[in-house]
């Protein structure tokens, strides 16, 4: 791989995985919304197979991370072994993630000593323990087997967390990637590991049960870091928006296939961010559009407080509201404003400023790396 097919690739545009940021964190708020909307609109059990496969969009974070890592950092935490860039990336992806996860793990503590001054239970209360109080403060609960505990949707940021850490070494390996046979190859058998993993260790085919959780980030990051490989090494062209569409249908079908184990959705779901990637075609236009491109930006923080969100809207707004569809329409609207709106504003005043305070500190000034 020479370094100007890397100038070329550094060239395109990548909005649209920015975009499909949003898709993915409100396919997960879909999911977690589900059993009491449907419950009150029988009407929209049309909807329910891909709604159930929510759980999937923390899937395509994983596998989206490891693409976008690898675009930003790659060439220059693989050429060898440099301890300072390696600090200064694991600084930088600290900044991306800590902030709003000390936030709401803050306001998790808070939620859960009002709940339990006003008498409400919950079903998560027993996996509020003071250790996994300090595990979630670490970002390695879900390294020991305490995923659900607290703010129980960051348990996929701690197996990110895992791969952070690992990435300034796995990337001296990444790098001998020396062409995009070898990376499909790479990529299928991470793939089919996962599927396998998954028939053998983990019960059921839920997408959003965090089962061999560390398994489940490994697999999918790789399977993210070898597919961009395989961008850096093709062209552009109108065949990756037939790529595009045809992964959308691939991924429309499995889920409406009964017993279909989630994790067979991971090869439909690299081949759409491999096309969408390349930037053409009606889907990455409108994932590039400005409202599209703002969601991907709050997508972060909107994942992390949806879950909260939620449960003060079930219990003050959903639980009041009168089951009629034009009441409930109404109370999933407020829902969804609600969570865009405190997601929007948890980036606008936790997230960017943190992120730009824990970025500006240097180990040197030769520890620069590049910007995600």
């Amino acid at each position: 791989m020479t370094g100007g097919e890397y100038s070329h690739a550094r060239k395109r545009d990548l909005r649209p995985l920015t975009g499909l940021r949003i898709v993915a964190a409100l396919w997960v708020v879909a999911h977690h919304m589900r059993g009491d909307v449907v419950e009150r609109m029988p009407i929209l059990t049309i909807f329910d197979p891909l709604v159930e496969r929510g759980g999937l969009g923390v899937d395509l974070f994983f596998i989206l991370s490891g693409f976008i890592i690898s675009y930003n950092y790659l060439d220059r935490l693989g050429q060898r072994w440099r301890g300072r860039d390696a600090l200064r990336f694991v600084q930088l992806r600290l900044a991306r993630v800590y902030p709003v996860h000390l936030l709401t793990l803050a306001t998790s503590l808070v939620l859960a000593l009002g709940a339990a001054w006003l008498g409400f239970e919950h079903e998560a209360n027993a996996a509020n323990t003071p250790l996994a109080f300090l595990s979630n403060l670490l970002l390695v609960q879900t390294w020991f087997g305490q995923p659900y505990s607290w703010n129980g949707v960051a348990w996929s940021v701690s197996a990110e967390w895992f791969a952070y850490l690992l990435f300034p070494v796995a990337a001296l390996a990444l790098s001998r990637v020396r062409s995009s046979r070898t990376a499909i190859t790479v990529a299928v058998a991470a793939w089919l590991t996962a599927v396998a993993a998954a028939t053998l260790l983990s019960e059921g085919s839920q997408a959003d049960r965090p089962d061999n959780p560390i398994l489940r980030i490994t697999l999918a990051f790789a399977i993210g870091c070898m597919a961009h490989e395989v961008f850096r090494r093709s062209r552009p062209g109108k065949r990756w928006a037939l790529a595009v569409g045809s992964a959308l249908l691939l991924i429309v079908a499995l889920a409406w296939t009964p017993g279909m184990p989630s994790q067979v959705f991971l090869g439909p779901i690299a081949i759409l961010i491999l096309g969408l990637a390349h930037g053409h075609g009606v889907v990455a236009g409108a994932l590039s559009s400005r409202i599209a491109v703002w969601g991907g930006a709050v997508s972060y923080s909107v994942y992390m407080v949806h879950a909260q969100v939620l449960q003060v809207w079930g219990a003050l707004v959903l639980e009041n509201a009168p089951r009629g569809t034009v009441e409930t329409l109404a109370a999933v609207t407020l829902g969804l404003v609600l969570i865009i709106g405190a997601g929007a504003a948890v980036h606008r005043f936790v997230e960017e400023p943190s992120r730009r305070v824990i970025r500006s500190w240097r180990w040197s000034r030769r520890s620069e790396a590049p910007v995600s």
